[in-house]
């Protein structure tokens, strides 16, 4: 095992996230983040391969998790390991070793390991009694989101979140 896969099994209790990015090659993914997830099984860790803009995911154990690092060990220019204790940066130089680069505490993740299907808590919810929704066709008359129109309640919520950040700057109580 090289120097990544001996810090990653270090790690692996407290892993965060690994991004391997910038490939050295052009037959690689171009980008593969490994985050921990929840399964009803236990324990896993999710690797994102992107590869012509596409997101392929499989899910790993902990053996599966070492041995892809190490395949994939080398191949990679920048890799990021982020755990609940620190984040380090390693560069890949040109005798094919690592440098690691840059090293700090990192934060820890608010509410510990998501679980695999993570849910958008967005300020205006379904269920809320909100008029304006079931008018516009977003909500039905039982305030639950219309399928085809959940794409207009994420634009809608997004501006509130905009607008809500812009008035949590100022001293203002409301809006007239």
């Amino acid at each position: 095992m090289g120097k990544i896969s001996d810090e990653i099994m270090r790690l692996i209790p407290t892993l965060s996230k690994i991004v391997f990015s910038q490939p050295t090659g052009k037959t690689q993914d171009s980008k593969v983040t490994i985050r921990p997830i929840l399964l009803k099984t236990g324990l896993s860790f999710q690797a994102e391969h992107i590869r012509d803009n596409k997101a392929f995911h499989t899910n790993l154990d902990d053996k599966e998790l070492l041995s892809l690092v190490a395949m994939i060990e080398g191949t990679y220019r920048q890799i990021l390991i982020v755990s609940d204790s620190e984040s380090a940066q390693y560069c890949l130089k040109s005798n094919g070793t690592y440098k690691k680069t840059s090293s700090k505490a990192s934060l820890p993740l608010p509410g510990g390991i998501k679980t695999h299907n993570r849910e958008k808590n967005y300020l205006l919810c379904e269920g809320e009694n909100i008029p304006a929704f079931v008018d516009l066709g977003v909500f039905t008359k039982d305030f639950k989101i219309v399928r085809s129109k959940y794409d207009k309640y994420k634009q809608i919520n997004r501006f509130v979140e905009l607008v809500d950040h812009e008035i949590g700057k100022t001293d203002l109580k409301e809006i007239t």
